[in-house]
């Protein structure tokens, strides 16, 4: 399949965002608007489709996945080998230290409420940049927030303002 869903969808709007009315499309290489959450609230921005240099021989792509396929730990697991990046929003889990906390950098998000939104999309920063560089996220990475003892601890975070 070589062609993702890019962008979100629902009758309610973000912070004052409005979701695009139809479907856009994009393969690897398109340039396409992404719903980004961070310290300022939600704004669109454009991210690219593409290979992450960094991964060790295989592609990895950024997609946002609709919220009546995220509505159950199942359908999550079953969107990861589809490259839909998958979420928290100011916190990631890590194998070492449980869940951390991102800080201003920007990190895996959807929504706050997938349910009455519709969708949710992502954008992440690279960890070494000062900026706001968008780069693309490994299946494999996604894969640890998937596993069901997390399920519940993730949820947690994904719809509280007070933890991002």
């Amino acid at each position: 399949m070589n062609r993702l869903l890019t962008h979100a969808v629902g009758p309610v709007p973000v912070d004052g965002l409005t979701a695009f009315a139809e479907p856009r499309f994009g393969g690897v290489g398109a340039v396409l608007p992404f719903a980004v959450w961070g310290q300022a609230g939600a704004r669109w921005s454009d991210m690219a489709l593409g290979v992450l240099t960094r991964d060790v021989g295989s592609a990895s792509r950024v997609a946002s996945a609709r919220a009546d396929a995220l509505d159950t730990v199942e359908r999550w697991c079953l969107m990861a080998p589809r490259r839909c990046a998958l979420p928290v929003r100011g916190y990631r889990w890590s194998a070492h230290s449980d869940w951390i906390e991102v800080g201003p950098l920007w990190a895996p998000c959807i929504s706050e409420d997938d349910r009455r939104l519709g969708a949710g999309a992502v954008v992440i920063a690279d960890p070494a940049a000062d900026h706001r560089a968008p780069v693309l996220m490994d299946v494999r990475e996604i894969g640890i927030w998937l596993t069901a003892p997390l399920w519940e601890a993730m949820a947690l975070v994904r719809g509280s303002r007070a933890a991002a």
